[in-house]
């Protein structure tokens, strides 16, 4: 039994070691593989068990790292020349949609469904006011807002 840990390709391995009449499609490994692998096979018996020069190989794996940081460069710019306007466009929805929420919901009554957006709007207000004349201003505004929503709803049971 070994303690290293079987890599995926062992599989491959083990089975063009045994026979070069082996069965590969019954093996687990990737359907796409199995062409491969008897092309593979076919070319070792042919020209024997090829290696590359270390110079390739070098060559090779220097080329493949470029083309990653390459290949990630460019997903990280994707992008990037419409993500200002993007963000700038869903902000300007966002507000909009704020406004026009607060201003269908100045006309609510209690029970409606935009009241609480209503009374949410009246908060943020008073919030804002840091003068207590314009605070009184607002509070009388507000009593006189609870006064004609009291009359509609009397008007809306009648």
């Amino acid at each position: 039994m070994s303690l290293v840990p079987r890599q995926p390709h062992d599989e491959l391995e083990e089975a063009l070691a045994v026979s070069p009449d082996t069965n590969l499609g019954a093996l687990s490994f990737a359907p796409e593989v199995v062409p491969l692998a008897h092309t593979a096979r076919q070319v070792e018996r042919t020209f024997g068990r090829q290696e590359p020069r270390p110079a390739f190989r070098y060559t090779a794996a220097a080329h493949f790292a470029e083309q990653v940081r390459a290949r990630e460069v460019r997903r990280s710019q994707r992008f990037t020349p419409w993500r200002p306007a993007i963000v700038g466009f869903a902000t300007l929805l966002i507000l909009l949609l704020t406004v026009a929420g607060v201003a269908a919901a100045g006309n609510a009554i209690p029970g409606d469904p935009l009241y609480p957006v209503k009374r949410l709007h009246e908060s943020v207000q008073l919030t804002l006011t840091d003068d207590a004349i314009s605070r009184a201003e607002l509070h009388a505004d507000f009593a006189e807002r609870r006064v004609d929503e009291l009359r509609r709803m009397g008007d809306r049971a009648d």
